[in-house]
């Protein structure tokens, strides 16, 4: 399938529940099925970066992505 190409593979031990579960779900059991389930993607993530040349982060949220960049202080204001 790629022969000869690079590719990376991530195995994350981790049982994702069906739609209609998570549907079934409140808000707040949502969240927390959301938070495990980073966490087990950011921990198989960390053990597959060990001993990598390449610096890998995790970004919570899409709005801290600004804040993990190299050049978020010349694009982004000073607070004052």
């Amino acid at each position: 399938m790629n022969e000869g190409k690079p590719y990376l593979k991530l195995v994350v031990f981790h049982r994702v529940p069906s739609l209609n579960r998570l549907f079934a779900m409140n808000p707040w059991e949502r969240r927390e099925e959301k938070v495990r389930t980073q966490n087990a993607f950011m921990s198989s993530l960390q053990a597959s970066g060990e001993g990598s040349a390449i610096l890998t982060t995790f970004v919570r949220n899409i709005s801290s992505t600004a804040s993990d960049t190299p050049d978020s202080s010349e694009t982004t204001p000073a607070k004052t």
